[in-house]
């Protein structure tokens, strides 16, 4: 990858992936007993919700693309991996933000994120369908 090299993008993925599913329990936790009345004030209970949940599943998916990263890295995977870590931060991050503070400007950054998590799953999935099996060591 002419950009980066892909250890450091298995690195960036398996981080990511931690620190997404982490905070998507945290944020679970923390809108379950201290959060409800500014969700309320905000009207971003729903908002609030949709993050959490698009962080557990992109960490999963990070998670993914770090173990195919170190077991048999490929452009497509890390580029998927990218889209996946920025597109969930653009995403998630700008309904995080504008449920907790009502800031509604943030929203402008949403519609980008989204994009680059819909090509991060486009891209993940030609990588599975060009990805060719390894023959088994009795093959050879």
């Amino acid at each position: 990858m002419a950009c980066c090299d892909r250890t450091m993008v298995s690195r960036l993925c398996g981080l990511a992936s931690g620190l997404f599913g982490l905070s998507a329990v945290v944020l679970g936790a923390l809108g379950a007993h201290l959060l409800g009345e500014r969700l309320e004030l905000h009207h971003g209970a729903a908002n609030f919700d949709r993050a959490k949940l698009y962080l557990f599943i992109h960490s999963l998916i990070l998670a993914a693309v770090t173990l195919q990263l170190s077991w048999r890295p490929t452009r497509l995977a890390s580029a998927s991996g990218l889209c996946f870590l920025f597109g969930t931060v653009g995403f998630a991050g700008s309904l995080l933000v504008v449920s907790l503070t009502g800031w509604k400007p943030i929203t402008n950054i949403t519609p980008f994120g989204g994009v680059l998590l819909m090509s991060g799953w486009l891209l993940w999935a030609a990588n599975g369908a060009l990805l060719r099996p390894e023959k088994a060591l009795d093959e050879h």
